[in-house]
């Protein structure tokens, strides 16, 4: 399925975005991971172990995204960023 597709499913701007979206509607607890990892995000300087926090979380949240992106036959969201960059 093309971005596209996805993105007229659940909206969004770019294809992170859209994948986002697609976890917290096809995933269970992925909108709770993603809320916490951007409250984690906001504090991730303020201590050693929140900066180990954040990182676990975003690799938690790379892996969802990641499950999103094979059910769908797109590349990942990590790796549209990166060619964005």
């Amino acid at each position: 399925m093309p971005i596209k597709e996805l993105q007229e499913m659940y909206g969004g701007s770019c294809a992170a975005q859209t994948i986002n979206r697609a976890v917290i509607a096809e995933v269970p607890g992925g909108e709770r991971a993603l809320a916490l990892r951007r409250e984690v995000f906001l504090n991730r300087g303020s201590s050693a172990k929140m900066a180990r926090v954040y990182a676990a979380l975003d690799e938690l949240c790379e892996e969802m995204r990641d499950f999103i992106a094979k059910k769908y036959n797109l590349k990942s969201a990590s790796k549209e960023k990166k060619a964005n960059d």
